[in-house]
């Protein structure tokens, strides 16, 4: 009963403390094979002191338990799940980056669709304000050039006024022939 319980504890102790699954499946691996001891091996040697290689002592390897294995076996295939899980998080994970991308690529197509006919506006706008500078400066031409005919009108009527304003004063001398044959004339051919 008490190798029982010691094997018993021997477990609980085993199963507490996480075993490395590396060493687990080596230690499950079996042992390579030795070549065969040749004749001269296996028979006894000459000398009664020294040890037969059959009767020495060879260290053992411990051989892992069906409990341990086991153990070893589930944590194996609790790291293959999480593993699994990861997987298919970031599987998820990329078609959701996947279908935003696309979403993106989407909204700048339209935005480009938008753009084109505000880029249209704004050239119609350059041109549009190209036109109103060219007429505002053919309108300032313009209107310099009726300010100075407004100003040599205005030179011309003064200088008719002031002529007017001033006798008159012939050069040659009327002659009274002159007067009687234009009163004499009712018609001209």
């Amino acid at each position: 009963m008490t190798t029982k319980k010691r094997l018993a504890d021997l477990l609980r102790e085993e199963a507490q403390q996480p075993p490395d699954p590396v060493e687990a499946i080596q230690e499950a691996a079996p042992e390579p094979l030795e070549p065969a001891p040749t004749l001269s091996e296996t028979q006894p040697s000459h000398d009664p002191d020294q040890p037969s290689p059959l009767n020495a002592a060879t260290p053992a390897k411990r051989i892992p338990t069906k409990a341990e294995l086991e153990t070893t076996v589930s944590e194996l295939r609790e790291a293959l799940n999480e593993s699994h899980g990861k997987e298919n998080s970031l599987r998820q994970q990329i078609a959701d980056l996947k279908s935003d991308l696309q979403e993106q690529k989407i909204l700048l197509q339209k935005l480009l669709a938008e753009l084109e006919p505000a880029n249209q506006i704004k050239a119609e706008l350059e041109q549009a304000k190209k036109v109103i500078l060219q007429l505002l400066e053919d309108s300032s031409k313009t209107t310099q050039e009726v300010n100075t005919a407004k100003k040599e009108k205005e030179n011309s009527k003064s200088q008719k006024l002031a002529l007017k304003k001033s006798p008159h004063t012939s050069i040659e001398p009327s002659s009274p022939s002159d007067e009687v044959f234009e009163r004499n004339v009712g018609w001209f051919d």
